[in-house]
Order: structure tokens, then C-alpha cells, then sequence
């Protein structure tokens, strides 16, 4: 589980001071107002995998959760990527 207290999530307003970025449709996901969410992620998986011994791990996300799990795959750092869109 990716450590993150409600309060966290205020940092997303950060977003609004990505100019013009955020303004013109081109802000990141790693950009100011999630740029936080995907470090922590990252960390958290990296985490899991060296604690697993090299296991391979499986992440699940829900929402918002979803796209932002696979902007931090979009990096290429991580491999045998395989997802899976569970909407219905």
C-alpha cells in the first residue's frame, strides 16, 4: 500500500500553479500537482520488490489510482509490464 494520509492529497492543488501548463491541457502527471503521488508510488514498489527478493509485483489501482500507477510505468524503468482495464 502506498503510504498516503488524507491530507496528502492537498498537494494536488499544486497543479493549479503549473502555468501555463496546467492552464493549456499540458501539465504531467510527474508535474507539481501529482509529480509527489508517482515518487511515492515508485518508491513503494521498488520497496516491495527488493523486500520480495526480486518477486514480481503485482499493482492494483482503483481511479485515479489507475492512471497514475501506469504515468509511472510510462518510464520504461519497470518491465513485463501487463494491464488490465477492470471497468465495466
Amino acid at each position: 500500500t502506498v503510504p498516503i494520509k488524507r491530507g496528502d492529497w492537498v498537494r494536488v492543488a499544486g497543479g493549479l500553479l503549473d502555468i501555463p501548463n496546467f492552464y493549456t491541457g499540458n501539465a504531467l502527471p510527474t508535474g507539481p500537482g501529482y509529480g509527489w503521488y508517482i515518487k511515492r508510488l515508485k518508491e513503494t514498489v521498488d520497496r516491495a520488490y527488493e523486500e520480495s527478493g526480486g518477486e514480481k509485483v503485482i499493482l492494483m489501482a482503483h481511479s485515479a489510482g489507475g492512471w497514475l500507477a501506469r504515468a509511472a510505468m510510462a518510464d520504461g524503468s519497470w518491465c513485463e509490464v501487463e494491464t488490465t482495464n477492470a471497468s465495466g
